[in-house]
Order: structure tokens, then C-alpha cells, then sequence
């Protein structure tokens, strides 16, 4: 193993034993370390699945990994407080797994049509998460005054890692196996962000 390598290594084991103790959401973190550093060895693995089965099923995964960490941080947290998809950790994880997947697929139809490069759909990421939930976290992180900036940086890193490594791993396989995609413009990212808003306006609706 190369020596950048292990010292990557190094800091993800650190980082996720200081996270593991005192705040368990920010595990994302050295995850998403992993998953840049080792990134050309995942997106081998991807080139062995269908490009939308490698996307949502990756993509799903991923979403549900965080989740895990959001119980995990929300234990400690008196029940009606926790910021979760429901209060009891069981229901969540299972509420999740179903929103996970429709937004996977949802985003499969989106990468699809559009050519977003992984920047692109963490751009979108993050814009959506700033909106989401009718525009609560600008709201506080407002609020929150000069820890503002950190909080929207870390709630961005949250929904941001979600899809933009999915979306890394399979570029090259979309791009085979779709090469009629439109080449988006900004307005294509702010047209996904609203078909990722009002998706998830309707599952809140349906559920």
C-alpha cells in the first residue's frame, strides 16, 4: 500500500473513533475519505453491474449507512426530539429504505436524461438540502449565526456524499451505456432540484 494510502488510512481510523465516541452522524466524514481514497477500486466493481442496478443499488447503500449513523447520533435524544423519519429507530430504518430507494430511482431517471457530472450532482445535492423541508435548515443555520456556515457545510457533506459518489463510480458506465444524454446547462440543475423537491413533497403526501 502506498504511503499516502496508509496515511489515509490512519486518519479515517482516528477520525472515526473520535466521531464513534462523541458525535456518531459525523462518521460521513471518514467515510466518504474511504470511498475517495480506494474510489478507482469501486468504480471497477461498478463496471460489473447494470449501470442503473450499480447506481441505486449504490446509492441506496450509501443512504442507508448515514441513516444508521443518524440513529446512532439520535439514541441519547428523549423521543418526540430526535431528528429522524420517525422516533423509534426500528421504524425509521425501515421508512428509510423505501425513501432511499424511490430517491435512487428517481435520481436514475435524472442522470439518465442529463449527463450531470458528479460535481454537478453534488451541486444539486446541496441545493436540494437547503430547500428541503421547506427551506429549514437555511432557516437555522440563520439562526444558528456564525456556527451557520459550519452547519450548512455539514448537512451539504451529509446529503452531497450521498449521491455524488454513486454518481462518480457509475460516469463511465452511463456514459457507455447511454451517450444520447443531454449535456446539462444551469437551469438543468435547478429544474432537478425541483423534481427532487416535489417527489419528495409527494411521498411525504402518499406516506
Amino acid at each position: 500500500m502506498k504511503t499516502g494510502r496508509v496515511f489515509s488510512v490512519i486518519v479515517i481510523v482516528t477520525l472515526s473513533w473520535l466521531f464513534a465516541a462523541k458525535m456518531p452522524q459525523a462518521l460521513f466524514i471518514p467515510l466518504a475519505i474511504l470511498l475517495w481514497v480506494f474510489r478507482a477500486g469501486f468504480v471497477r466493481l461498478a463496471q460489473r453491474f447494470p449501470a442503473g442496478l450499480g447506481f441505486i443499488g449504490s446509492t441506496w447503500l450509501l443512504g442507508m449507512v448515514i441513516e444508521i449513523f443518524a440513529v446512532w447520533q439520535n439514541l441519547s435524544v428523549p423521543a418526540g426530539q430526535r431528528l429522524l423519519f420517525e422516533q423509534e429507530p426500528g421504524r425509521d430504518l425501515a421508512v428509510a429504505a423505501v425513501f432511499y430507494l424511490l430517491f435512487a430511482v428517481i435520481w436514475f431517471f435524472l442522470l439518465r436524461r442529463y449527463a450531470f457530472t458528479p460535481r454537478q450532482a453534488l451541486f444539486i445535492q446541496v441545493l436540494w438540502s437547503a430547500v428541503e423541508q421547506r427551506g429549514a435548515v437555511l432557516k437555522q443555520a440563520f439562526q444558528a449565526g456564525s456556527f451557520g456556515l459550519v452547519m450548512l457545510a455539514f448537512v451539504a457533506g451529509v446529503y452531497g456524499t450521498w449521491v455524488f459518489f454513486p454518481t462518480l463510480f457509475t460516469w463511465e458506465k452511463f456514459s457507455q451505456k447511454f451517450p444520447d444524454r443531454i449535456k446539462p446547462r444551469w437551469y438543468h440543475m435547478l429544474l432537478a432540484v425541483g423534481v427532487l423537491y416535489a417527489a419528495i413533497a409527494v411521498m411525504i403526501l402518499l406516506g
